[in-house]
């Protein structure tokens, strides 16, 4: 009898198992299911003993969906749940913004989900989730197009398609963007129609920007009618006088021939030589009209109209183009800021002028002295407004505890302004680093967060910062995108020192800048 016992005990746990095994998964999502109510009910805060509970539900869940692949369905939405609360309704660029528990919730849950993120997971994705309407939860269907937007998925498309056109304005813009650089003819005449007829954009206030966007993600292709249609947006864009008319235009003619858009380029060129020649705005557009020609014909004949004419007359020919026998130079030099060269005559300063400047830089003086960091920016900056070109028209925004702009409207380089902005830039360093207020003080937008194109003449904003900011850089995509989108001005950026917290970079990377790195 006392050999039975071992034998009764090891057939009850054999019967019993699969019971409490199921009663433990069970258990997983009830758990997850409960701590979802809580927060949706605002019952729950993201700290302390419940965040470290939830981590723990988070990776629970994970390794349930291991080891049950019949409950894979019912852990990535709980999975999904989760990343749709830290989402709410933001758009993608302001997600940037999180920080914190959110953030690490969000991250924690995505790489759960794209551990199995393999065709099937997808179509369940496509057909179960994106495409189902109201029959799913509206922060689970947000979730899902944030788990799929940052690369094209041709299985996703048709259901993406349909999100476009969704109730949900925080769905469709997420659709949208999701969407960029997709290779297909509908993606294509969709953003098509959205520059070309405004009211079809109603409902989607990132259409342009993120138009823009696609377009220069495809390459040069035969597009049949679709490039018809752009190329009747394109060709205006280009003979205009307005700056940002004509950068834009040279963006969005990326994907059209070689034949329907090269010889248009070049005229461009020849029309904005000739305002940089007669002392207008100028420098930023000529050097995009040349990049475009350059990206096209893997050479360079810089500001050289003549040459660039020479070329294409060769190609079109079908004789092998000239080689290059120069550096593309046109006999013009760039003004120098650090080791900065933008191509601009529209500038303003934004100068870091926190305590921190007032620190030694570069090397000791014969005296034991050092220069500070500020009066060795005053110094870089007083010196690239002297090497403008002519007609070139410059301001100085400065920032610390708050931001203080010098004139409000671009002035003429010359001496007599240069020596006033010395004198106005005789300041001592205090302060702390509201790198945001300064920025957003050239837009005029500090006060009453309004934007007048009409008084936005610069084309690049020079930023200099010194250390780590108030701020932080999470506010910078959706700045980029909430008002960089329409002002399309290029961020070029330098910090100086070890204590930079990322802002410089993102401001440079998001508006197609040069960040640069000075020690000292």
């Amino acid at each position: 009898m006392p050999r039975l016992r071992p034998i009764l005990l090891l057939l009850l746990f054999l019967l019993c198992a699969p019971a409490l095994a199921a009663a433990q998964k069970s258990d997983t999502l009830q758990r997850a299911q409960d701590f979802l109510k809580r927060l949706r009910e605002h019952r729950l805060e993201l700290d302390g003993d419940q965040f470290r509970e939830l981590k723990l539900i988070v990776s629970d869940l994970r390794l349930l969906w291991a080891v049950d692949s019949t409950r894979e369905r019912d852990v990535a939405c709980a999975l999904l749940d989760f990343v749709g609360l830290t989402i709410g309704n933001a758009d993608l660029p302001s997600l940037e913004d999180d920080s914190g528990p959110a953030l690490e919730l969000r991250e924690l849950c995505a790489e759960a989900l794209r551990a199995h993120q393999d065709a099937d997971f997808e179509r369940f994705l496509a057909r179960e989730l994106l495409a189902s309407g109201r029959t799913q939860p509206l922060l689970r269907r947000r979730a899902a197009l944030w788990l799929v937007a940052p690369k094209p998925n041709p299985g996703l498309l048709l259901a993406l398609l349909g999100c476009v056109r969704d109730p949900d304005p925080a769905l469709r813009d997420l659709a949208l963007e999701s969407l960029c650089g997709y290779q297909d003819k509908g993606v294509n005449s969709l953003f098509l129609s959205l520059i070309e007829q405004p009211e079809a954009a109603s409902g989607l206030p990132r259409a342009a920007e993120l138009a823009e966007r696609h377009f220069t993600r495809l390459p040069p292709q035969p597009l049949g009618p679709l490039g018809e249609r752009l190329r009747a947006l394109v060709e205006p864009g280009l003979r205009s006088q307005d700056w940002r008319a004509v950068s834009r235009a040279i963006a969005f003619s990326h994907p059209l021939e070689h034949a329907a858009i090269v010889p248009v380029l070049i005229d461009a060129l020849e029309v904005w030589k000739k305002r940089a020649e007669a002392g207008l705005q100028a420098l930023r557009v000529e050097h995009e009209l040349v990049r475009a020609l350059e990206d096209r014909a893997g050479r360079s004949y810089g500001f050289d109209v003549a040459r660039w004419r020479e070329w294409w007359s060769a190609v079109q020919r079908g004789e092998v183009a000239p080689p290059r026998t120069d550096n593309g130079a046109d006999g013009r030099t760039r003004a120098g800021f650090f080791t900065l060269r933008p191509w601009t005559d529209r500038v303003v300063f934004v100068l870091d002028r926190s305590g921190s400047m007032s620190e030694g830089f570069g090397p000791t003086s014969p005296g034991g002295e050092r220069r500070s960091r500020w009066d060795v920016a005053v110094g870089q900056l007083l010196r690239f407004a002297a090497e403008l070109p002519a007609g070139a028209r410059f301001d100085v925004v400065v920032f610390h505890d708050f931001a203080e702009i010098w004139k409000d409207d671009l002035v003429r380089a010359d001496a007599e302004s240069l020596r006033a902005a010395k004198l106005w830039l005789d300041q001592k360093p205090r302060g702390s680093t509201q790198l945001r207020a300064g920025v957003e003080r050239v837009f005029g937008i500090a006060e009453n967060r309004t934007l007048d194109l009409s008084r936005i003449d610069a084309d690049t904003v020079i930023v200099l910062c010194d250390g780590a900011t108030n701020e932080g850089p999470g506010w910078v995509p959706g700045f980029l995108s909430r008002v960089n989108a329409r002002t399309r001005v290029l961020f070029d950026t330098v910090q100086i020192g070890a204590e930079g917290d990322g802002a410089l970079e993102r401001l440079a990377k998001g508006s197609g800048g040069e960040f640069v790195h000075i020690d000292g």
